[in-house]
């Protein structure tokens, strides 16, 4: 990945976006300063919390929506988010932050400044600091909620910016700001469950202290009142239930199926028209260790095949392998 580190100049960078369906559905809320905490002194003039809200949005800049969704998986498939802070509060000359999400599903391709000021980025800061660090990122040690230094690494990045130190140059309240963008590339069908990338306060570089969700208000560190994650899912819509096993689609599974597998496997029957259902093993591949597990489970105690199984239903491991079916199976509910 790479580190950008700027005085007094932002770059602009326009990305490229897959399209894919993006649906109002319920967001990844969290409270990010609570004010009914005592320890961030509210109300009054030294309470901590701040109306302003920061969240990952999909779709466009101009978009709302903090949840993507897709219809189908394709492996590779590039999403676009922007991390954006809506501002309603005066006197906000600088931020910090750390996004992070799960390595497993998504890898980060590229991270870029946002704008945000009175105009392009490239002008929004002038003799101020930016930071924008996606390399050697740690979180806290197991996990916690807050440290001092960060030790373990972590997928993700961290920025940190001061607008001015010359002049305070507040950025515009009731304006909807761009304070990066940043294109993922998805690795491995989530399902419905789907993955998060989140707003946090616990990573940053390596043994260094982490870049701590915060505003600078008029001199004063505050936090935002409202996180929005951004939420990655599958919509379910297209996704296929089945009866792992089933390989010729009877709603049963016996030794009927082992025999269409290996007849399969060898050329001298018809494909499954559900290959997750053949996929007895769920080892992402259809072969004669299917028809093998299933005679073992059926004959010799051994193990039942994988979820969703006895019933149908949908894979709760996603469509992986890239197997799937033609269609719901024709005896599946």
């Amino acid at each position: 990945m790479k580190r950008l580190i700027g005085v007094g100049l932002f770059m602009n960078a326009a990305l490229s976006f897959l399209s894919a369906s993006v649906a109002a559905q319920e967001e990844v809320e969290r409270v990010g300063c609570d004010p009914a905490d005592p320890g961030n002194e509210c109300p009054g003039e030294d309470c901590r919390c701040i109306d302003d809200t920061l969240e990952v949005v999909f779709g466009s800049a101009e978009s709302t929506n903090s949840v993507f969704t897709y219809d189908e998986f394709v492996p590779g498939m590039e999403i676009q988010t922007w991390q954006i802070g809506h501002i309603v509060s005066e006197g906000v000359v600088g931020w910090s932050l750390g996004v992070t999400h799960d390595g497993d599903a998504l890898d980060l391709i590229d991270v870029t400044y946002g704008e945000y000021g009175e105009g392009p980025a490239s002008d929004a800061v002038r003799g101020g600091l930016s930071i924008l660090d996606s390399t050697d990122i740690h979180r806290c040690p197991g996990g916690a909620i807050d440290c001092e230094i960060v030790t373990e690494p972590v997928f993700g990045y961290i920025q940190a910016v001061v607008t001015s130190f010359r002049q305070p140059r507040p950025l515009d309240v009731g304006v909807r700001h761009i304070f990066s963008t940043a294109t993922y590339s998805l690795k491995k069908d989530v399902g419905a469950e789907g993955t998060l990338i989140q707003i946090v306060s616990t990573i940053g570089m390596e043994n260094m202290p982490p870049a701590r969700v915060n505003f600078t208000v008029n001199g004063q560190s505050r936090v935002p009142k409202v996180l929005v994650d951004g939420w990655i899912r599958g919509a379910g819509i297209g996704r296929t239930s089945f009866l792992r096993g089933d390989a010729n689609d009877d709603l049963r599974v016996n030794i009927a199926d082992a025999v269409w597998i290996v007849a399969e496997a060898f050329g001298a029957g018809p494909k499954s028209t559900c290959q997750d259902a053949a996929d007895a093993n769920n080892d992402t591949k259809v072969n004669a260790s299917d028809a093998i597990y299933l005679l073992s489970y059926q004959f010799t105690g051994g193990p039942s095949p994988p979820a969703p199984f006895p019933f149908c239903g949908l894979d709760p491991q996603g469509d992986e392998g890239g197997l799937g079916c033609a269609d719901t199976q024709a005896v599946c509910p």
